[in-house]
């Protein structure tokens, strides 16, 4: 069933057309710096940025928006239609790194905030583009009043529920 949402409410929405992959290890980050077009190396802890893989010959492979989680682990978000051909991409140069990819368990949710709440007064990151832990997952602000929410679904019906968010699931 099809939930209709009102301009006012506040609404999670899974974006299951994203999935996580996630790099671990101490040269994930000069990993990165060297196979993307962001710099991945400058980013502080739970700071995000976006960017792009490209072919030897320059041509964007897809898009992705990078999040620090520590100094020796990077989450990526990409568009689930690319991630086989990145996964494939990356492990070849992987072999010549101490750093390892995989994909993440959690999910990624959009969230819309109408009606501000005391609890993302409370947690809300330091700026646009940054995150803070929330459960077993990060919340983190894409834009004023737009959050991505990159965790497990347990922890997003909470998310939910403490936001009295509509949740669309459809």
């Amino acid at each position: 069933m099809e939930t209709k949402l009102t301009p006012l409410q506040n609404s999670l929405i899974p974006l299951d057309q994203e999935v996580l992959l996630t790099l671990h290890g101490p040269d994930a980050a000069t990993f990165l710096q060297g196979q993307t077009t962001a710099d991945i190396c400058n980013l502080s802890i739970l700071e995000s940025t976006g960017g792009a893989f490209c072919d030897p010959k320059g041509r964007v492979l897809c898009d992705f928006l990078a999040l620090r989680i520590s100094l020796e682990i990077i989450v990526l978000r990409v568009h689930v239609s690319v991630t086989t051909l990145l996964e494939s991409h990356l492990k070849k140069f992987l072999l010549f790194s101490k750093a390892t990819l995989e994909r993440d368990q959690m999910h990624v949710y959009g969230l819309c905030i109408n009606q501000q709440s005391d609890f993302i007064q409370a947690n809300e990151p330091a700026a646009i583009l940054s995150a803070v832990d929330y459960g077993q997952g990060y919340l983190l602000q894409r834009a004023e009043n737009y959050y991505e929410y990159w965790g497990h679904s347990t922890d997003a019906l909470q998310l939910a529920e403490t936001l009295a968010c509509c949740l669309q699931t459809d």
